[in-house]
């Protein structure tokens, strides 16, 4: 059984801007790429994303949200072997209300500390604000601040 399966909640008549800040902050995450509920279990909209669009910076793991609204919505597609990726609609959405700066998809890029540091991949989302990276010298991990991240250049 899918884990949206009992998702509840009246099919949505309209995208709100909800949906669209829940989708742009896929998108900084993933890209076009799968993902699984368990790598945004415990993290929470991001509030920047949260307030440019007025909404809470509520649990990103939101079954309704993710379960009934972007799927009914066109925005991401649901597998039966729990992976999600946000759909071509989807995709197009994010590109469309993405801001520049932030639309560099983060989790598996492979980046540098500055211009000349070792590189590093990000490996996922941690609380709010942090992203999990593994630096590729020395396999270390750590937690790192997102911002610093989407400045590093790409390796």
């Amino acid at each position: 059984m899918h884990p949206f399966a009992d998702a509840r909640g009246a099919s949505p008549r309209q995208m709100t801007d909800r949906d669209r800040a829940y989708v742009l902050a896929l998108y900084e995450l993933f890209g076009a790429g799968e993902f699984e509920m368990r790598m945004i279990r415990g993290q929470r909209l991001p509030s920047r994303i949260g307030k440019r669009f007025g909404v809470a910076s509520d649990k990103l793991a939101d079954k309704t949200v993710f379960g009934k609204r972007l799927p009914e919505l066109g925005l991401i597609a649901l597998s039966g072997d729990h992976r999600m990726k946000l759909t071509e609609a989807g995709l197009a959405l994010a590109r469309q209300i993405g801001d520049t700066k932030s639309e560099a998809r983060l989790v598996g890029s492979y980046r540098r500390f500055g211009e000349i540091g070792p590189v590093y991949e990000v490996l996922g989302p941690e609380d709010e604000g942090f992203v999990r990276i593994c630096v590729v010298e020395s396999g270390e991990t750590a937690r790192y601040p997102i911002e610093e991240a989407r400045k590093d250049p790409l390796a």
